[in-house]
């Protein structure tokens, strides 16, 4: 199985531009290696929303709001952007359900058995906003949390801890051979376990903070919410019914829980992982360490995204007025120029300034101009001067295209196995500009007007241009669905017939 996962967001606002990246990234990836394995069950992309911790539990106290109907409302707003967006995720883990406190507990009592859990006092800062411990070098001028405008919170309790320090070599290890992009988060993240692990509080006291997973065998405590929130990708991946059984059947738990353990076991491991630059520290840290500690399989590769800023380099806030809500984007681009927008125009490995304007134009140039007009182009050249009917499947393209195609074509796949959906469209759209101008100079319009002595020639030019923009249009399919098949089916009909516009241009209003 290949599986890809997606950072789940926290349930206390609505989600913002770098969610549905995060989103309309890894359903693209998950598209692609659906269509290269050739069977849907074959890959697993897993969504989700974190709805535990003090972030919420406090959100939901200021509306006064019982704290999951809080939950709940967030939830159904998240689900329903993902259905229009049309997402197609294979599980959305909420971690309030039953499925996945029962995944979190059964992950607990094996880190337990195991011996890498223990309780100790602890005093320390705490972050709310980044629901995270911080040092006092961390905080910035006023004693201000490092991603937030508030000051932390000073804990002292008695919680569990997580014997995070042991696998401090094989993290290294980890950090130094696997796939981290960009490579400079490696030495960063090689830094920082140089410099040191402590093990790590997974726990709070229920006095303080009452709304989280209960810990096993203690009902004083619950379990800290990264520690909970990164077993939700184990969570996606057990059958259903399996857990449905260790839950009914306490009495058998050994033989239950067996199964929920080969259901993990088999998957495993991770493929590829797509987080924010804000979350390497519990992705490849963390994380890592729980596998490591359960002998599970590292993660194969992770991938950091940047922010996304405002058409000024700005970092995205309310109290700056720039914060740019995903509806906008839908009301003003459609669905699938949203995804287009996002795969486009922002840098999947660093920060990207969006400016809306900007990408308006992007889209007009590259989807309505290019490859929109080259859809209807062709497609009216084979019905006026083919009477539509070519012979495209004994087209042999590689043979015949020689120039035309380069490697543009293939290169499309080929930086979508690199995880780079952005160069992969310019590729496509390269190609598209080389049919375009192949068209501008063998000029078959010019060739009808002896038709009887160039019908061959004509035959030919149309054949090869139908082909490939058959082509983009099945490549187009990963990343615009609708579009692309409606591309594929223009010219998979047995008399093509002009092509309705599938990518109206999006007209700007001039003040």
């Amino acid at each position: 199985m290949y599986i890809i996962t997606t950072p789940i967001p926290y349930a206390n606002a609505k989600l913002h531009l770098g969610h549905v990246l995060e989103a309309v990234f890894n359903d693209t990836i998950a598209r692609y290696q659906r269509r290269k394995l050739m069977q849907v069950e074959e890959v697993s992309f897993s969504m989700g929303l974190d709805q535990h911790g003090q972030k919420i539990h406090r959100k939901a106290q200021e509306l006064g709001k019982d704290t999951q109907e809080f939950v709940d409302e967030v939830s159904s707003g998240v689900k329903e952007l993902w259905n229009t967006l049309q997402i197609q995720h294979d599980d959305l883990v909420e971690t309030t359900s039953p499925k996945h406190k029962a995944v979190a507990q059964f992950i607990w009592k094996r880190l337990e058995k195991k011996s890498f859990i223990y309780k100790k006092s602890y005093k320390g800062l705490y972050c709310v906003g980044d629901e995270a411990f911080v040092t006092q070098a961390q905080l910035r001028e006023g004693g201000l949390c490092p991603n937030h405008d508030e000051e932390p919170i000073e804990m002292n309790e008695e919680n569990y801890f997580f014997k995070l320090s042991q696998f401090s070599d094989h993290i290294l290890e980890f950090l130094r051979s696997s796939d981290i992009r960009p490579n400079h988060y490696r030495k960063e993240w090689i830094n920082f376990v140089e410099d040191g692990l402590e093990d790590v509080s997974i726990s709070r006291e229920k006095s303080t903070m009452p709304w989280g997973i209960p810990v096993p065998g203690d009902d004083s405590q619950v379990m800290y919410v990264w520690f909970e929130a990164l077993i939700n990708y184990m969570t996606a991946i057990i059958d259903d019914e399996t857990v449905d059984s260790y839950m009914e059947f306490p009495l058998q738990e050994e033989e239950f829980g067996a199964a929920i353990w080969e259901d993990i076991e088999k998957a495993f491991p991770i493929d590829m992982v797509f987080m924010g630059k804000d979350m390497p520290r519990f992705h490849l840290v963390m994380w890592q360490g729980m596998l490591s500690a359960l002998n599970l399989p590292l993660t194969k590769v992770n991938i950091v995204h940047g922010f996304i800023l405002d058409g000024e380099g700005r970092k995205m806030s309310k109290s700056l007025g720039n914060v740019i809500d995903p509806q906008v984007l839908i009301d003003t681009f459609g669905v699938e120029g949203t995804k287009f927008a996002l795969l486009f125009d922002v840098n999947p490995l660093d920060d990207s300034n969006f400016d809306l304007a900007q990408s308006i134009q992007n889209y007009n140039s590259n989807l309505a101009d290019n490859f929109g007009n080259l859809v209807v182009r062709v497609s009216n050249l084979v019905e006026k001067y083919c009477d539509g009917v070519i012979d495209m499947d004994n087209l042999d393209l590689e043979e015949k295209a020689g120039e035309l195609v380069g490697s543009d074509l293939r290169q499309i796949y080929a930086n979508l196995e690199s995880f780079n959906p952005q160069l992969a469209l310019k590729a496509l759209f390269a190609e598209s500009s080389k049919i375009n101008e192949y068209l501008e100079k063998t000029k078959p319009w010019m060739l009808a007007k002896d038709l009887a002595n160039n019908k061959d020639q004509i035959v030919e030019i149309l054949t090869l241009s139908a082909r490939i923009v058959s082509e983009l249009g099945k490549a187009m399919s990963i990343f615009l669905p609708e579009s692309g098949n409606k591309i594929y089916e223009v010219f998979a009909q047995e008399r093509i017939v002009k092509s309705e516009i599938i990518f109206p241009k999006i007209e700007v209003e001039n003040n």
